[in-house]
């Protein structure tokens, strides 16, 4: 029994995707996301979510934490605020 462990513990740490070659993953928060950047839902972290969800952390750290990686980069051009004068 505790090989299991030991080697779950191990996968854990090493098939947790915390970035790919376009960056970092981001959490459920929108603000951390790089609008120049298509993200979609890291199935690999959703997996260990649904493993490991008797146990509180994990899945909450990778919802948080982990839940979209980039994919590849936004072909759409970004609309930008124009550059005029603000009105206080």
């Amino acid at each position: 029994m505790r090989k299991v462990i030991s080697i779950l513990l191990l996968l854990i740490l090493v098939s947790c995707s915390g970035s790919s070659e376009y960056g970092k993953c981001v959490g459920v928060d929108d603000s951390d996301r790089d609008p120049s950047l298509v993200y979609e839902v890291s199935k690999m972290n959703v997996v260990l979510s649904a493993m490991f969800f008797s146990m509180i952390f994990p899945p909450v750290l990778l919802a948080t934490e982990y839940l979209y990686c980039p994919v590849g980069v936004n072909n759409k051009k970004v609309k930008q605020e124009p550059q005029g004068e603000k009105d206080d």
